[in-house]
């Protein structure tokens, strides 16, 4: 964050509220929360994915969950894609559909 000072009568005084937040670049903190997130609901039995048609969409069910750890839907969404970019989360099959088709969804890999 920054704080705007005025010059006044040979006093720095400080702007009451400020204009504009620093957002910068969470990159590292983003990707440890999308990685959180993934392994948060794997231990629930769910797995995101990146289909953003899919009900399954994984920034959707941190949402839902409450898993975005102060992050924007934005942010994590593209957090989650420079991982899969990173090689960091990739789609694997993770259990079956009733009619014995794959059910693929982002799975960490470790390194």
């Amino acid at each position: 964050d920054y704080r705007k000072l005025n010059y006044a009568d040979g006093v720095l005084v400080p702007e009451t509220t400020p204009r504009q937040t620093f957002t910068g670049n969470k990159g590292e903190f983003a990707q440890d929360a999308v990685l959180r997130t993934t392994r948060k609901l794997a231990d629930l039995g769910m797995h995101g994915n990146a289909s953003t048609r899919s009900p399954d969409y994984l920034p959707k069910l941190a949402a839902q969950y409450k898993l975005l750890d102060g992050l924007s839907t934005r942010e994590f969404t593209n957090a989650m894609r420079e991982l899969v970019v990173l090689g960091r989360l990739v789609s694997q099959p993770v259990g079956r559909y009733p009619n014995r088709n794959p059910k693929f969804g982002l799975v960490e890999v470790h390194t």
